[in-house]
């Protein structure tokens, strides 16, 4: 693990130059560098004689993925072109060679890099046997799946699971109905009337999964043999013990790597899966942010994911004081979040293109719709950069409740709360404070009926 430790970095802004160098039988005629951490961040470069370079600064390192453009490419957009390679701008010089195309490229003056193909080359044999367990896996899954969507209406007998099963049967040949006669009709009344039933039936059938699958697990719990297949169940602990390996390889490095950009890269994905998980260890993780060199501590990543963790310790003591927030609501109308005070609501974070948010809207309805007249308010949240499409959305998911945007605040509602991934949402006692937080399915419920009486 010696050869993975990284000289001592120092940031602030920094000056950094690549050189590039592709074989001039090849083609290539424009180099494009797209920043994947900031998404309208694009640079290009003329590419002549098989060279090309950029040259900037940065405060920390970056991800970048460089394209480049040949000439049978002409016409295409970025994310189409074919030559493509991955890689960390760091401070200083940066040579990337091939002789044809990118994925044979060699890369030298990024620590970054090579220590990211050097954690990547310790991983892979964990993954590949995860990954080929995970396959057999799902077939063994898919199995029990299938023979529970055939014989559901002996397994359930007359449950309200049972009941959604056969409205979806039947919903499902309005949704091959849509796809095979409609699509094309965009202008239609009919069109229209038909999107907004497919969309329904979309969202329904993707809550409906996951329903399925606690039916499921539910059958195997109670030793239902149908379900119990000793093959899958070993497959299934032979994947937790590689993802234990691979988990272990990963804190080792953190904790023996506290100058390393890449150790904070993992520390950070294992965070965010530990607060989208609800299950975060907030003293273990504040102790491993902790052992990160002045260096590090100093970049805008560190502070930002920093800040993360401490929010979710504030909000894991549910008594968090909600953020106050003034914007305006769908209408036009000046909406502020402390105009809510006295009763309890419901901050929702959500998108029209996000498939999970729009699954969980159906939830969402039904919850309202219950405790409306107790006190419930819901305020949406909409991350849409389309407000035609978030508008649409409002109206074919029936959300008859408050809705603003992000756009136009100073520093981005969302921003304001921390939100890492939609949809997110905060539920806000009276007095202001967030006493629960990510509840989705049956949970929302659950929660509303333990403080709403």
């Amino acid at each position: 693990m010696a050869a993975c430790l990284l000289p001592v970095l120092a940031f602030g802004q920094k000056r950094f130059t690549i050189n590039g160098k592709i074989g001039a039988q090849a083609g290539a005629e424009i180099a494009y560098i797209y920043n994947k951490g900031k998404l309208i961040t694009t640079d290009s470069a003329v590419v002549k004689n098989g060279k090309f370079s950029f040259s900037g600064s940065i405060d920390e390192p970056q991800e970048v993925r460089l394209y480049i453009r040949h000439k049978e490419d002409a016409g295409k957009k970025l994310f189409a072109l074919r030559d493509q390679l991955n890689f960390f701008i760091d401070p200083g010089n940066i040579t990337i060679s091939s002789p044809d195309l990118l994925k044979h490229a060699t890369i030298s003056g990024s620590p970054t890099t090579q220590e990211n193909i050097t954690l990547a080359a310790i991983a892979a044999p964990l993954q590949r046997a995860k990954d080929s367990l995970a396959n057999l896996a799902l077939g063994y899954q898919m199995k029990q799946v299938n023979y529970f969507s055939e014989h559901y209406d002996m397994l359930l007998g007359d449950s309200p699971l049972r009941a959604r099963m056969d409205a979806n049967k039947a919903a499902m040949k309005l949704t091959q109905e849509f796809n095979e006669k409609t699509r094309t009709k965009t202008d239609s009344a009919a069109y229209n009337t038909k999107l907004t039933a497919y969309n329904n039936i979309i969202g329904s059938s993707i809550d409906l999964m996951s329903k399925t699958g606690e039916a499921v697990d539910t059958l195997r719990a109670e030793g239902n043999p149908e379900f119990n297949d000793p093959a899958l169940k070993s497959k299934l602990d032979s994947i937790k013990v590689y993802q234990a390996k691979m988990d272990e390889t990963g804190r080792k490095f953190i904790e023996t790597h506290p100058n390393s950009w890449m150790a904070l890269i993992l520390l950070s994905v294992n965070t965010r899966h530990g607060m989208l998980k609800n299950n975060l260890d907030v003293k273990k993780t504040l102790a491993a942010f902790d052992r990160f060199s002045p260096e590090i501590k100093a970049t805008p990543s560190f502070k930002e994911e920093l800040g993360l963790v401490e929010n979710y310790a504030a909000l894991a003591t549910k008594k968090h004081k909600a953020p106050d927030f003034t914007h305006v609501d769908i209408d036009g109308k000046t909406l502020s979040l402390s105009s809510f005070k006295g009763k309890y609501l419901l901050l929702d974070f959500w998108a029209s293109w996000c498939v999970p948010c729009r699954g969980e809207n159906p939830n969402v309805v039904k919850a309202f719709n219950k405790y409306k007249d107790k006190g419930l308010e819901i305020l949406s949240v909409s991350l849409d950069k389309d407000p035609a499409k978030w508008r649409a959305a409002v109206k074919q998911d029936g959300m008859p409740w408050n809705h603003m945007d992000d756009k136009g605040t100073k520093d981005g509602i969302a921003n304001l709360y921390k939100v890492i991934e939609i949809p997110t949402n905060f539920l806000i006692d009276p007095d202001g404070n967030i006493i629960a937080f990510n509840l989705r399915g049956a949970a929302l419920e659950e929660e509303l009926a333990k403080v709403i009486k």
